[in-house]
């Protein structure tokens, strides 16, 4: 029973968020473009319905990929990251052997290719034995989904 009142608790979560998209002129604005694509598909869902199933449903990181950049400049890291809706935004830390955050910046998002979202880092000294990175990807509630990437030489 702890399982559906955790639910219950997050539904109700949900329904707070949705009332809120509505009553906010900005995000309703925002949802009433990405709902467009969803009418396709259920004719009767809503703004208020969007924003409930964008709240139940976090993103998600599916893949993630360093790559020597072309030009030689250091590395690329390489995120395959989606939402049901609309990611907000990625991001990179890179963590250090110790813990300490040696590096961390939003990752751009390219349209074009497999890994929708890409991060440079030039200092090539930050990727040795024991570095980490963390991917983080957040949608327009907050939903947070993260991945951990160690270096393994």
């Amino acid at each position: 029973m702890f399982v559906q009142e955790k639910h219950l608790a997050r539904f109700e979560l949900a329904k707070k968020y949705g009332r809120m998209v509505r009553a906010d002129a900005e995000l309703s604005a925002l949802y009433s473009v990405l709902l467009k694509p969803w009418k396709k598909k259920k004719k009767n869902i809503g703004i208020y319905q969007l924003a409930i199933k964008d709240f139940m449903n976090p993103p998600e990181i599916s893949k993630i990929e360093v790559v020597v950049n072309p030009d030689g400049t250091g590395m690329i890291v390489r995120i395959k990251a989606n939402d049901i809706i609309k990611l907000a935004g990625v991001s990179v830390s890179i963590i250090l052997p110790g813990g300490m955050i040696a590096e961390k910046g939003e990752a751009t998002w390219n349209i074009r290719a497999e890994y929708n979202y890409n991060y440079i880092f030039e200092d090539l000294s930050l990727w040795k034995q024991g570095t980490i990175l963390v991917v983080s990807a957040w949608d327009l509630p907050g939903n947070v989904a993260q991945k951990e990437f160690p270096f393994n030489c």
